[in-house]
């Protein structure tokens, strides 16, 4: 299958001030990460923490890829990033207030 551009992921915390798991690269899949959207719907400032964890392992401060990023009221933080996921590597996200929403873009390909 060819390469296919798409967002990767979309994701609310449930919990605020939870680290929460995002998604999981699917099996036999790889991720070219392109760019990272956090957008806060709240009208209050917010931080938040991302973490890619290989292979899904547990957490730790090593997978920090932003850790306590600010983010106004009614604002969004945008990353460009070079990031290649393999399968079963997870993406984990924290919102302090629980209003800030995370996107990931990029590409899928076959493993």
């Amino acid at each position: 299958m060819a390469d296919v551009v798409k967002i990767l992921a979309q994701f609310k915390v449930a919990v605020a001030n939870t680290l929460e798991d995002v998604t999981a690269v699917p099996s036999g899949k790889s991720w070219k990460i392109s760019s990272i959207t956090v957008c806060n719907t709240g009208n209050t400032s917010d931080d938040f923490d991302l973490k890619f964890a290989v292979a899904g392992a547990a957490d730790t401060d090593k997978q920090f890829v932003i850790k306590t990023g600010s983010i106004g009221a009614v604002d969004t933080f945008f990353r460009e990033a070079f990031v290649g996921l393999s399968a079963t590597d997870k993406i984990r996200f924290r919102s302090t207030t629980g209003n800030s929403v995370l996107q990931v873009f990029g590409v899928e390909s076959d493993a």
